[in-house]
């Protein structure tokens, strides 16, 4: 089929339809509206109903628009003569898991695209030295119930593009206020009116984006469910790829951005006729603005103690427990010991390195309390060295029994909570192929549920770093916001409780 009978909506339905006949199913009886009255009703409705609002919104942006042309006409020159390439990249998956999970609640917005468009605001603002610039954007045109049609599950070609502004400052969040205002507030129809009212032809930016979604394989879908395609995969490519351009961009764009998030990650194809020295810079700067809107959005209502040194906040209930017991007992019950084995070579100092971005990562492994006479503080430092240790006892003839004293030397070793380092790790060689690793550490910093989270990102690291990827490492503030909480909330816990031991008196 050609594309200009079908968009990608129409794919999953056409796919869906014979998936059903050849299974033996009926077609659903009921019909969303043909694509002739679809046309039909957004023809008359731009003609004869539309908003005088939206009309001057439109005609004001095209103009706007056409006046951005010029200008960006004039800042690159010989653009025709540049031949378009393509560069690809994605997205770690952490980084990528952050951004749609946790970045939109932050920035309290709507569609994880506003955020994407804001780093290209930013992004823009540097190479254009613009403020302001314009960009082409793509939406599925299947608007709920415009002017009463629903067109849902109606096969044809819906798709829409219409200019948006974007206005970059020196404040990030208001940049994406910015982009917030311009994408989920103030457009009218979500840019339907812009074709009908303008048209395309000269009169769109030369600055292309399109956000095709979220596509996770073997998630949303059977085993045995059909597909034409796998979703995305047409796009995806390998980080950092240099080609001849290739993206489903127009010919006229200068810049073209495609985003999608597949199988955990997101991806990004740039294509540009920039030349190479400036897509380098463009890209580079886009890759930065999205690294800043992760990592501002990871600090956000963290102190700034935390950020630039250490903080202190009272012990939790817990903490206190096991501080006091700690203080009666002269045992070692509070010393958890994991033996894990490795039955392969290992490289030790890679080893070393991934527990090293452990302890970045994680609040809880730069632990340290402070017992004053009217409080326990634990106190979050914003490093603590490693306490590591590599034995080879590839020598030894009874290495069970060297291990049983490597394990009771370690409980015998108590730890001094004023001082931290409370977690200790023994790398462990008893052949070439033949590695353990001994994990103590004291029950206060972490509950046994932890230890899957820990090693899951000590393993991945490992094995990015024998595999000579990039490392990009994120600061988990989940149990330094949980420890805030509990601090915030322990008046008015404490009242409750109260209330609650008055009942019981009564009784």
């Amino acid at each position: 089929m050609h594309h200009l009978i079908v968009d990608s909506v129409s794919w999953r339905i056409i796919c869906r339809d014979l998936e059903r006949l050849y299974k033996g199913f009926a077609l659903n009886k009921w019909q969303s509206a043909t694509y002739l009255q679809w046309v039909n009703a957004v023809e008359r409705y731009y003609s004869n109903n539309c908003a005088e609002t939206e009309r001057q919104y439109w005609q004001e942006v095209a103009y706007r628009t056409k006046e951005f042309n010029r200008k960006i006409a004039d800042l690159f020159s010989n653009l025709e003569a540049v031949k378009p390439t393509t560069v690809a990249f994605s997205l770690p998956t952490e980084h990528t898991e952050h951004l749609l999970r946790n970045c939109p609640q932050v920035y309290e917005v709507k569609r994880i695209d506003t955020l994407l468009l804001t780093a290209l605001s930013r992004a823009l603002n540097i190479i254009t030295n613009l403020q302001v610039n314009y960009v082409t954007l793509e939406g599925h045109g299947r608007e709920d119930n415009f002017d009463q049609i629903e067109v849902s599950d109606t096969v044809g070609w819906f798709t829409t593009m219409f200019p948006i502004e974007l206005i970059s400052t020196n404040d990030l969040e208001q940049d994406a206020r910015n982009v917030k205002k311009a994408v989920e507030a103030e457009l009218p129809n979500n840019g339907l009116g812009y074709g009908p009212l303008i048209g395309y032809h000269k009169n769109v930016p030369r600055i292309c984006f399109n956000y095709l979604g979220q596509f996770n394989k073997n998630t949303t879908q059977k085993l045995d469910a059909w597909a034409l395609v796998e979703v995305g995969e047409e796009y995806e490519g390998d980080a950092d790829e240099d080609t001849a351009n290739t993206s489903p961009s127009s010919d006229a764009d200068i810049i073209s951005v495609l985003a999608f998030s597949a199988n955990g990650r997101m991806h990004f194809k740039i294509s540009s006729r920039l030349g190479t020295q400036k897509r380098d810079q463009f890209v580079d700067c886009f890759k930065t603005s999205l690294e800043e809107i992760i990592q501002h959005a990871n600090s956000k209502n963290l102190p700034v103690e935390y950020i630039n040194g250490s903080i202190e906040l009272p012990a939790n209930s817990m903490h206190q427990s096991f501080i006091y017991n700690h203080m009666k007992a002269n045992d070692d019950i509070y010393i958890m010991q994991y033996l894990c084995q490795y039955s392969r070579k290992l490289n030790p100092l890679y080893m070393k390195t991934a527990w090293l971005t452990a302890q970045k990562k994680f609040p809880s492994l730069r632990l340290r309390f402070l017992v004053n006479d009217n409080e326990i503080l634990q106190i979050i430092t914003h490093d603590q060295s490693l306490d590591w240790h590599f034995l080879d006892i590839s020598d030894e003839l009874d290495q069970p029994k060297a291990e049983e004293v490597l394990q009771a030397t370690d409980r015998a070793k108590k730890y001094i909570l004023e001082e931290g380092r409370l977690f200790r790790i023994y790398l462990v060689k008893r052949r070439e192929d033949l590695f353990d690793l001994l994990f103590s550490c004291h029950h206060i910093i972490m509950d046994g549920w932890s230890t899957t989270i820990l090693f899951d990102h000590v393993h991945e690291i490992y094995l990015k770093l024998e595999n000579n990827e990039s490392i990009s490492i994120l600061p988990d503030n989940a149990y330094l916001k949980t420890q805030y909480y509990l601090n915030q909330s322990c008046p008015e816990d404490l009242r409750f409780w109260d209330e609650q031991f008055v009942q019981i008196d009564k009784r």
